[in-house]
């Protein structure tokens, strides 16, 4: 077997100090996610807001309107069910976990079905 090679002292600090800063994981460095300030309280511009993106929107949950408006899940919720109140939007499904609310469909009845109304004669 061959006899291994010792190096020096100062060999094995310069190459401990030239490895050490590329291969060394800095673990403090943590990215730390910004907390939102979520909204509680409805104010006249917000519904505004609420109203005129919802009319932009295809389908809305409750989560979608939520996050899109930094609102709270429970103000969301109401301000969806306000909107269906004055029917910028309706119900287009819901089940027991999730609502799912869409433009308004206005049902057009077909112009075959509809029949005059003959007056009826009494005698």
């Amino acid at each position: 077997m061959a006899k291994k090679v010792q190096e020096t002292k100062e060999k094995k600090a310069l190459k401990a100090a030239s490895t050490s800063k590329k291969e060394k994981k800095k673990w403090t460095e943590i990215k730390k996610k910004d907390e939102a300030r979520k909204v509680f309280t409805v104010s006249d511009e917000l519904l505004q807001k609420v109203e005129k993106e919802v009319k932009k929107m295809k389908i809305v949950t409750i989560f979608s309107l939520g996050s899109k408006m930094n609102l709270t899940l429970s103000v969301s919720k109401n301000l969806l069910r306000h909107c269906v109140n004055k029917g910028i939007i309706s119900l287009i499904h819901k089940s027991q976990q999730t609502s799912i609310y869409g433009q308004p469909i206005e049902v057009q009845a077909p112009v075959e079905s509809v029949v005059p109304v003959e007056e009826v004669v009494t005698e």
